[in-house]
């Protein structure tokens, strides 16, 4: 999961939140 949260912090510097979102 930790690529994911990478990916979101490259887009949109927002961790946590993308996740919520992508779940």
């Amino acid at each position: 999961m930790a690529e994911g949260r990478k990916l979101a912090t490259n887009t949109r510097q927002s961790g946590p939140e993308r996740h919520a979102e992508d779940v």
